[in-house]
């Protein structure tokens, strides 16, 4: 194993949901801390582009 790119990081995970998206496979997209600045957003290519009519929700854990 060696370290990534964010951007290496990002290609698989938005590659990840395409994948899925295209065989129907069941997803939940989810991002922990955000609100308290721990972590980052979804990427948006993935929120935005790849899973059209999922739900969102602002509700804490």
């Amino acid at each position: 194993m060696g370290s990534s790119t964010r951007a290496e990081i990002d290609l698989g995970a938005v590659t990840l949901a395409k994948l899925a998206h295209a065989y129907h496979v069941p997803t939940v997209l989810t991002t922990v801390a955000v609100g308290m600045g721990v972590n980052k957003p979804t990427v948006d290519e993935i929120a935005q582009g790849n899973c059209p009519g999922s739900p969102r929700s602002t509700s804490p854990a």
